[in-house]
């Protein structure tokens, strides 16, 4: 199905038969990424496709640099921005 623009949700669920039964989920544009991390410190990240994005992570606050786990782990997410730009200085 394609994707709708916020202001024609409405008018598209008015045109349906009332006995029509709907699953709507929100689509969120993400990014996987695995992120290894040795002896609890963050060593690299990698995307899906095996860029090093490592200098890119660190930079973002809520990812962690250290972790409890004292092993060789590796942790794998999906990443994704919200529509809130970033800063610009």
């Amino acid at each position: 199905m394609p994707s709708l623009p916020k202001n024609e949700i409405g008018k598209f669920l008015k045109r349906l038969i009332i006995d029509t039964r709907l699953l709507i989920d929100s689509n969120i544009d993400s990014c996987a990424i695995a992120i290894k991390y040795i002896d609890g410190k963050f060593n690299k990240a990698i995307t899906r496709k095996g860029k090093d994005v490592s200098r890119k992570l660190k930079a973002i606050k809520n990812v962690p640099k250290e972790i409890k786990i004292r092993l060789r782990i590796v942790v794998r997410g999906e990443l994704f921005a919200t529509e809130e730009k970033p800063n610009s200085s």
